[in-house]
């Protein structure tokens, strides 16, 4: 928190890259102590990360190559959401 009150001045800048939509998922194997798994997922149209969100699993998994099954998963709405937000905002431009 204390890096984003000291760097408040630096503009954000988000860049449209010709409307080509990435979106990187990741998770980790049983790092809660309930030996829940944990995601991360960034969404960017160029340049910036328009969308950037981490959570716990929703359901222990049994090896880490489940868990990044898992985590694509519950990933794809909001994958699929973001998408079509940054196809409406391109069309407008």
């Amino acid at each position: 928190m204390q890096y984003l009150i000291e760097t408040r001045h630096i503009p954000l800048i988000l860049k449209v890259d010709r409307g080509v939509t990435r979106t990187y998922i990741d998770a980790s194997h049983a790092i809660h102590k309930n030996m829940r798994g944990h995601r991360g997922q960034v969404a960017t149209d160029g340049k910036g990360a328009a969308y950037v969100d981490s959570k716990k699993l929703s359901v222990n998994t049994t090896s880490s190559s489940t868990s990044k099954l898992v985590a694509a998963g519950e990933g794809l709405i909001t994958q699929n959401i973001m998408v079509l937000t940054f196809q409406n905002l391109s069309r407008r431009q």
